[in-house]
């Protein structure tokens, strides 16, 4: 990213501070949300739809393109709209995509960056757009603040501004339109409130100064503020649902066929097209506030192909979300010191959060990181990286979020990975936690070096308060698949009767193999982290019976007398032996 331009990879991380910022301003936004209903979202639409552009672009790290990276934020805002203001953005971010497609067309098909003037241009073609797809323009709401900075952006960038300078001009312009929005809309003035939906427009702008210069300017906290003498208007009841659908294979004819039976049915109808496609079928995000939502949705069948269709009851307000906002159902969030780490535990699936030095992870952070995994489940592996304090609090405010966030005590990496060993999005959510929370608890995290025991048992210190943790890398994939040998010993294999989850098993055990690669053969979910010896994610307890371990790095004689052996390690001596792993 070079320094004040706005090329792909200044596109992408002002996504990321976008989405960062909304995070940090979605409740105050919320709370200033009256129009055109009163359902506190505005924030938390804007914040997921942001949200999945970012992540439409971030999967396409590769381009260098900043007209491709555009029409990639264009088209996850599209397919992630989230509520009026998110249809909105959408066409915020279609403008942009617009404009910068002219330009590359224009300069041969690449874009390198976008300058002040493209930006104007952008802004401008935007209220176009989102006037089209609201059917009119209302002043007082994040269109007409829009239509402010585009005003103020195509002034500076006439006198030849430098984009940052165009971009100050816009935020400027912006908060002078969003401090005028309750003199515009008397519902506004009645709650003593600006316009949520422009206010979410201003940290937007203030992101992408803070992406071109590194800093932001200052903005008060809008708080709602009604006149204690003001009496509220008349207003008829509100829609019972909000609906929304993308919609294909619908021409220009049927997009107005279909505002119009829109128009009918209830209100706040917004109709956002993918991008120009004059004169031949394309996608739009659908959205309206009816009474009868199934009827909203026949509107479309009639006209095209609907799809990712969400129906929400507009009475309850609040931030939480409808299983519709989530990309998938479960996801594993890992905090992780280092690139080895991040690399190992991105490798089997989990998504993670990095720990700067010297900096604690704070439940914002970890909000910012469940938010991204876009899943309505996350089991979290603090690692021992997170106070409890900041784990709780994070906890309570994903679950206004709609988040169930479930917390695995896994104190160290080692005992993350146990746990992700074993993690199964096909189980329920509290048997998977359960699953992985025992298969932290049975990791040793590393092994006691004898001389440090005896120095510290030597100065009075009990055995079992001594904790020495002691990393070791792998030396191959623990979880590589293992092929069991024929067994030619001369004594033949042994007999495994295994205890797991309350179900016995009776296995064959050949005699060189190891007793946890025999499990796994037969199909049995047994726990294992290292594979390797160095860790106690697969310590059982012997009941009877004679084995021995290749590699025991981890328990201590104390631990051998009282039957625990590594399954990872072990193989038998005698003709059988019986194990459990339930005790």
């Amino acid at each position: 990213m070079s320094a004040g331009l706005l090329d792909a990879s200044a596109l992408r991380a002002w996504a990321h501070n976008a989405v960062a910022d909304l995070i940090s301003h979605t409740d105050e936004i919320n709370r200033l949300n009256v129009f055109p209903v009163a359902d506190a979202d505005t924030g938390t639409n804007m914040l997921f739809t942001m949200r999945a552009a970012w992540a439409q672009a971030d999967a396409h790290s590769e381009a260098d393109d900043a007209a491709t990276v555009a029409a990639r934020l264009a088209d996850g805002a599209l397919r992630g709209a989230r509520g009026n203001s998110g249809v909105i953005l959408s066409q915020i971010l279609r403008g942009l995509a617009d404009v910068s497609a002219e330009a590359a067309a224009d300069r041969g098909g690449g874009l390198s960056d976008i300058d002040g003037a493209l930006l104007a241009a952008a802004f401008r073609h935007a209220v176009s757009l989102a006037v089209t797809s609201m059917g009119q323009l209302v002043a007082g709401t994040i269109v007409s603040v829009l239509q402010e900075a585009a005003s103020a952006a195509e002034v500076a960038a006439g006198t030849g501004a430098v984009l940052a300078e165009v971009v100050a001009e816009a935020g400027r312009a912006a908060a002078a339109a969003l401090e005028r929005t309750p003199t515009q809309l008397e519902v506004l003035a009645a709650a003593g409130v600006v316009d949520a939906g422009g206010r979410g427009l201003l940290v937007l702008l203030d992101a992408l100064s803070r992406t071109l210069t590194g800093h932001a300017p200052p903005r008060p906290v809008y708080l709602p503020s009604p006149a204690e003498a003001a009496v509220a208007p008349a207003t008829p009841a509100s829609p019972q649902f909000e609906v929304m659908y993308l919609l294909a294979d619908c021409d220009a004819d049927g997009i107005e066929k279909l505002r119009v039976r829109l128009d009918e049915l209830g209100d706040s109808v917004a109709i956002a097209a993918s991008g120009r496609r004059a004169g031949t079928p394309g996608r739009y995000s659908v959205h309206v506030h009816a009474d009868d939502a199934g009827a909203a949705v026949e509107a479309a069948i009639e006209v095209g192909t609907p799809s990712r269709i969400q129906i929400t009851a507009l009475s309850g307000g609040g931030s939480r979300q409808p299983s519709g906002s989530w990309t998938r159902e479960r996801a594993v969030l890992a905090v992780v010191d280092g690139d080895g780490a991040e690399s190992l535990f991105r490798t089997e699936g989990a998504q993670t959060l990095r720990v700067e030095p010297d900096v604690p992870i704070s439940a914002h952070q970890l909000l910012h990181a469940l938010v991204n995994t876009g899943a309505a489940q996350v089991m979290v592996l603090p690692n021992g990286y997170v106070a409890a304090e900041e784990l709780l609090a994070g906890w309570a405010v994903a679950a206004d979020w709609g988040i169930d966030m479930a917390p695995i005590p896994a104190a160290s990496m080692v005992q993350g990975l146990a746990a992700l060993a074993v993690h199964d999005p096909e189980r329920r959510l509290v048997d998977d936690g359960f699953t992985m929370a025992r298969a932290a608890g049975g990791a040793r995290h590393g092994s006691v070096r004898l001389a440090a025991e005896e120095a510290l048992t030597s100065s009075g210190m009990s055995p079992d308060r001594i904790h020495i943790e002691v990393f070791k890398s792998l030396e191959s994939d623990p979880f590589a698949a293992v092929v069991l040998e024929d067994d030619d010993s001369d004594e033949g294999p042994s007999t495994a009767v295994v205890t797991l989850d309350g179900q016995k098993h009776e296995v064959s055990w050949p005699r060189r193999a190891k007793l946890l690669d025999v499990l796994l053969d037969k199909g049995l979910d047994a726990p294992f982290s290292c594979r390797e010896g160095h860790c106690g994610a697969c310590a059982v307890v012997k009941k009877s019976g004679d084995t021995e371990m290749e590699v025991n790095d981890v328990l201590e004689d104390s631990d051998l007398e009282e039957g625990l052996i590594l399954a990872c390690q072990a193989h038998p001596l005698s003709d059988s032996v019986e194990v459990t792993y339930d005790e």
